[in-house]
């Protein structure tokens, strides 16, 4: 159920099918498929983070939307916000209401898709400003780099002992 005040917030934990031909290692964009009703659906917020912490709107209020029994059913909510981030982690799905009237909602299910490739889209990019994503992104990938490195190395030097 989704609270007439405050949020329901869920997590989910995803791995991007690491270890499978489908592994999603950076993402174009993100899906979040949901099925869900509520007593004024136009004042339902519906937000997303990515394990990275980058915040999506998904929903957001519509003064004009009265509908109370359609609902959302297996909508597809859709960001780019996350474009070349690593999907593995925590995803947090956020709804709740806005406006003067309190309103009950159900939500009846929930589906995280990933879109993206195994290959960094921006590779070619130069980073000019080291707080953007894009050097986050480059950093997380040297960092792993460097530690299946050491790893491979220490593998190498028990074998040989």
């Amino acid at each position: 159920k989704i609270p007439p005040t405050g949020k329901l917030v869920l997590t989910l934990k995803t791995n991007a099918c690491e270890g499978k031909e489908n592994f999603v290692r950076y993402l174009e964009h993100v899906q979040a498929v949901i099925t869900v009703n509520a007593t004024r659906r136009g004042d339902l917020n519906i937000n997303m983070t990515s394990p990275m912490g980058t915040k999506s709107i998904l929903l957001s209020r519509r003064p004009r939307d009265d509908d109370s029994k359609v609902g959302f059913d297996k909508w597809p909510f859709m960001t780019t916000h996350t474009w070349g981030e690593d999907a593995r982690g925590t995803w947090t799905l956020e709804l709740g209401f806005v406006g003067s009237t309190p309103q009950k909602g159900l939500l009846k299910e929930w589906t995280l898709m990933l879109h993206g490739t195994q290959s960094a889209p921006y590779i070619d990019q130069v980073v000019r400003d080291y707080q953007s994503k894009l050097a986050m992104s480059k950093k997380q990938e040297l960092e792993e780099e460097l530690d299946e490195a050491v790893e491979r190395s220490l593998q190498s030097i028990l074998r040989k002992n």
